[in-house]
């Protein structure tokens, strides 16, 4: 009888509920960071041929996708990817101030999120539109002192 590989990943997550037994994030194949991939030249690689840095595909395991986690490693590449996968578009000036601001948050938290970069990219925004970025500065703080503090 052959298997079905695509249940791996909610085979193991239901022993782990059932056993009381928590997956590792950083075990092989069903870990929260199996197909997480963090640094610059490694989420590069993933972008261009993910056969390059993955043995399997996510897909065959029953995760949707591999995951580029953004940190204070990540590549201009991988930042760009992300902002295209949100729909978020830029100009190369507004890009850039982006860039920089993501730059100074990654060196604070493990790592961007979605709503960081939202934050990150609406004060971008404002500020290539107005040319006030000490404005934009205080907007993106406070948005981002309520996601991280609540």
């Amino acid at each position: 009888m052959p298997v079905d590989t695509t249940e791996i990943t909610r085979t193991s997550r239901l022993v782990a509920e059932l056993t009381g037994t928590p997956v590792q994030p950083n075990k092989a194949v069903v870990g929260a960071n199996a197909f997480a991939h963090g640094g610059a030249m490694q989420q590069e690689g993933v972008l261009k041929d993910r056969a390059s840095y993955e043995i399997m595909r996510p897909e065959d395991v029953g995760l949707a996708e591999s995951r580029i986690v953004l940190t204070a490693r990540s590549g201009r590449g991988a930042f760009r990817h992300r902002l295209a996968r949100l729909g978020l578009k830029t100009n190369q000036r507004s890009e850039d101030a982006s860039w920089d601001r993501f730059l100074r948050i990654a060196d604070t938290k493990p790592e961007v999120t979605d709503d960081d970069l939202r934050a990150i990219v609406g004060g971008a925004e404002s500020a290539s539109h107005q040319g006030k970025s000490s404005d934009a500065d205080a907007h993106v703080a406070d948005a981002l002192r309520h996601l991280i503090f609540g």
